[in-house]
């Protein structure tokens, strides 16, 4: 793979950096845009976004990296010395690779702010780091969160070109009511990775922000996970791999450079913790937004997806659903609410074990019927059957054996 120096061009309101990118598979472009107010702070002297936006790619094709302008020596150190190695052993698809640097620049790029920046989804973690980092009147002063930014780098379906911009309006209400700057920037990046977003998502969304390390001194990254799941092994049809998420307390501080500190933030929080120290939190109630629907073109909760299901069970538990009654459909909540705690029972995963525990510190009650239908032995055969029999069909049945009870 070979990384072109940067080119800068203007289109509308916003000004674009692009690489022109080469590999086995042919030759490509790489940009990243942002409003023209931002121009002042952004880098075209390194490479640091481009670098860190493709290295995934190329440990795919198994290509070495020859980047034709200057990197910064300390993101070229750590990626050579650590992050190859450890997201080669995230999953067998990712090879060892080799970096060759036109120029190693260790001096920095003299940034002119020292701004601290969050990206900001609407989400329990992006809620739980600005409860520590901008409600927290404890927390330093070079600690606290003064922008916000929102990037296009693949979480945002396959209409991601129009989505990004949808979602990026539904959000900025909440910035602009507590006066936060709400930075976007727009990038192809998600056209050119072909790697699981899962496995890339800490790299692709810190190589957005390196592209304003002149206006940001410190990076805080919400946390998905906490130190106890830290290098959890997953199994998969090629064996083991590490999902992105389970190594950020090792990874992500390997991403900065000499301008710009990249932290962690929310490992000490379970999620469970992290839902509730939102719910103490008033704004939540009306700009809380978890939902992975992308698919409706709308911006705003479901009540019916998988993370949709996990907040508002865990704010049911907790008893404060009715205070979110502004985001979230609480009705459609309800008819998937005993087949989603069904679902959690038979997975026990690692956010299903956290539910469940809370469940019974608070004494909240799971009928034996959904204990007996989320079981190994019943559920398999119950999804089977709701796939592959008609609603009304369904209906009758469980009228006729009694299980319209449980619904």
């Amino acid at each position: 793979m070979k990384i072109g120096k940067i080119e800068k061009s203007y289109t509308g309101n916003q000004v674009k950096l692009t690489s022109r990118v080469e590999t086995s598979e042919g030759t490509t472009e790489l940009w990243y845009a942002v409003d023209r107010e931002y121009e002042p702070y952004t880098v075209h002297e390194n490479l640091d976004a481009f670098l860190l936006g493709l290295f995934i790619h190329a440990m795919k094709l198994g290509e070495d990296i020859h980047l034709d302008a200057p990197v910064s020596e300390k993101l070229f150190y750590n990626m050579k010395n650590s992050l190859i190695k450890l997201y080669s052993l995230m999953s067998p698809s990712f090879h060892e690779i080799s970096l060759y640097p036109d120029e190693l620049n260790g001096s920095g790029l003299q940034p002119a702010e020292k701004n601290v920046v969050t990206g900001y989804s609407g989400g329990i973690d992006s809620f739980s780091l600005l409860a520590d980092h901008l409600f927290n009147n404890d927390i330093p002063a070079h600690y606290k969160v003064t922008h916000f930014i929102y990037n296009n780098v693949g979480a945002h379906g396959i209409h991601a070109s129009d989505f990004f911009h949808e979602r990026f309006n539904h959000l900025r209400s909440f910035a602009d009511e507590f006066g936060v700057p709400f930075v976007k920037v727009d990038s192809n990046l998600y056209d050119i990775l072909d790697s699981s977003f899962l496995l890339s998502f800490m790299p692709r969304n810190v190589a957005s922000v390196l592209i304003l390390q002149k206006l940001f001194s410190k990076y805080l990254f919400a946390s998905s996970y906490n130190y106890d799941n830290l290098f959890i092994k997953q199994v998969t049809k090629d064996g083991y791999r590490f999902r992105d998420a389970y190594i950020q307390p090792v990874t992500h501080s390997l991403f900065g450079t000499e301008n710009m500190e990249c932290i962690l933030t929310g490992s000490q929080y379970s999620r469970v913790e992290k839902t509730i120290q939102v719910a103490g939190l008033e704004p939540s109630y009306r700009y809380l937004y978890v939902c992975t629907d992308t698919d409706s073109g709308k911006a705003e909760n479901c009540s019916v997806c998988f993370k949709c299901a996990r907040t508002m069970l865990t704010l049911d538990i907790l008893g404060v659903l009715h205070l979110y009654d502004k985001v979230f459909d609480i009705e459609r909540y309800k008819q998937i609410k005993q087949p989603y705690i069904e679902s959690i029972l038979y997975k026990r995963d690692l956010f299903a074990r956290e539910i469940l525990l809370l469940a019974q510190d608070h004494n909240f009650r799971i009928p034996a019927s959904t204990r007996l239908l989320g079981s190994k032995l019943i559920h398999p055969s119950l999804q089977r059957f709701r796939k592959n029999t008609p609603p009304a069909l369904r209906r009758n049945i469980k009228k006729m054996i009694g299980l319209n009870r449980i619904r």
